[in-house]
């Protein structure tokens, strides 16, 4: 990104150089993954790299949003701990189901 390569346009290594940053902070962990997320989505459009409309186009989908709002309720029941009460309820029927 610094150091733009030869015979290739400026938007090439501003892209190369977005992808690396990306790639290296969610491998690394060095932030957390939604952080890194933002970060690509802001340089992206700081850097004019892609339309903003275009680059947003995939959260107009409903299967994005049902994926979202899965992981969404997801966190809030283990949050809560509503996972280990319903297991607790579910597991002695299930094994008397195995047995019958």
């Amino acid at each position: 990104m610094l150091f733009p390569l030869a015979n290739q346009p400026v938007s090439f290594s501003y892209s190369a150089g977005v992808v690396l940053i990306t790639l290296t902070c969610w491998s690394a962990s060095l932030l957390p993954p939604f952080l890194t997320g933002l970060i690509f989505f802001a340089l992206s459009i700081i850097l004019q790299l892609i339309e903003p409309n275009l680059l947003f186009s995939g959260f107009g989908s409903t299967a994005v949003w049902l994926i979202i709002s899965g992981f969404i309720i997801g966190s809030a029941i283990s949050s809560s701990g509503l996972d280990k009460r319903l297991a607790s309820i579910i597991a002695p029927i299930s094994r008397l189901v195995i047995l019958v």
